[in-house]
């Protein structure tokens, strides 16, 4: 995961920009005589993100359109405020919708640091959490694969992922991802969480349901399996096995001054601490 500065976007200027979209004058007034209360949830918000707390907003209930969840706003028309107001093209909203997809650096989706930014992940779902539904805070520019593994789920203490706004900067300066290689015909890469034993419980807990949510390990392998083939042949153009060290080990140095816990990082750490690749190994992928 990399971490991101949340989005420098007043949410009230967002919320007003998203209600001028509205070509229905009489939902517009009903938008705006909230406008207080949607202050007061937008604080709220950051107040309990800053704290590890978010499952404690309360939840809508699943479905049910025509919920009330705000006195006077239903829950779908919070959700089609969102979708035809900011989503949509040559709408006032939109212009902040892109600010935030244009957040992630190089649109490298902040989550996996693999796929490429296609959508905006409502960090509290929609389904649940309508009232947040363009709360820039909420908005996490993200690939279509992490935005389908995270869900649409009611947030619990227990079921909690990082959030790239918010969260510890533990998650990218302490080692908790590693991978070994498998000494199988075609050797591959396994990837596994290792929680460092002075971590809180919440943090191990989140980064945990995060590896496990997104399917990271599998998506990891499948990245990593490439780099492997590269890897095995360049080594091959060394003739000593202490060349074959060097190179890795160098190659570890870079990968992780650039991100700890990115997939190749464990990957050339597990290589250059592999024997049995470096020697004889690494020639299966030839």
């Amino acid at each position: 995961m990399k971490r991101l500065p949340k989005p420098d976007l007043k949410p009230e200027v967002v919320y007003a920009a998203c209600i001028d979209g509205l070509s229905d004058a009489t939902l517009s007034q009903r938008f705006k005589k909230i406008a207080a209360t949607m202050s007061a949830q937008h604080v709220y918000y950051d107040t309990l993100a800053q704290t590890e707390r978010l499952h404690e907003f309360v939840a809508h209930d699943w479905g049910k359109r025509e919920q009330i969840v705000i006195p006077d706003i239903r829950k779908g028309e919070f959700v089609d405020l969102y979708d035809k107001c900011m989503v949509e093209k040559n709408k006032p909203g939109r212009d902040y919708y892109d600010k935030i997809m244009m957040s992630a650096p190089r649109k490298i989706c902040p989550y996996c640091c693999i796929g490429h930014v296609s959508t905006l992940d409502h960090f509290l779902s929609k389904s649940y959490y309508s009232s947040l539904s363009t709360l820039p805070a909420n908005l996490i520019p993200a690939c279509k694969d992490c935005n389908t593994g995270k869900g649409a789920n009611k947030l619990s203490a227990d079921n909690q992922v990082p959030h790239p706004y918010f969260e510890t900067d533990a998650i990218e300066r302490d080692v908790w991802l590693q991978a070994r290689i498998v000494p199988q015909k075609m050797p591959i890469a396994d990837y596994s969480v290792a929680i460092p034993a002075h971590w809180p419980q919440p943090l191990g807990k989140r980064v945990e349901n995060y590896f496990r949510d997104l399917d990271l390990g599998e998506r990891f392998s499948v990245q990593a399996a490439g780099e492997l083939e590269r890897m095995a042949r360049y080594l091959n153009q060394l003739t000593s096995q202490n060349d074959r060290i060097k190179h890795l080990r160098r190659q570890l140095v870079a990968e992780d001054e650039r991100a700890r816990n990115s997939w190749a990082t464990p990957l050339y750490r597990a290589a250059a601490n592999d024997a049995w690749f470096y020697s004889t190994g690494f020639k299966r992928l030839l």
